[in-house]
């Protein structure tokens, strides 16, 4: 079945903010879900949902990991998305 949504490229995606790809019904569980994440520093999958480029809203599979230094300091949350149906 093709894909009826456009999505962002990996450049547009990286200059955006949350509140421009999260869908408002889960940016709480999303915002929770990634403080969670910094604090244990290991590596989340989760079911959300994401706003296209299209403005549709469409269900992800969302895997997400922190990147810290030696320190343990977290300074970046690396993440990757599919669509699923």
């Amino acid at each position: 079945m093709p894909k009826s949504y456009t999505v962002w490229d990996s450049l547009d995606a990286a200059s955006m903010t949350f509140a421009e790809i999260v869908s408002d019904d889960e940016r709480g569980i999303t915002q929770q879900l990634i403080q969670e994440l910094i604090l244990a520093g290991g590596v989340k999958s989760i079911k959300t949902k994401r706003i296209t480029k299209d403005q549709k809203i469409i269900p992800v599979r969302m895997h997400a990991t922190v990147l810290g230094n030696r320190s343990g300091e977290a300074l970046l949350i690396v993440s990757s998305e599919k669509a699923v149906h």
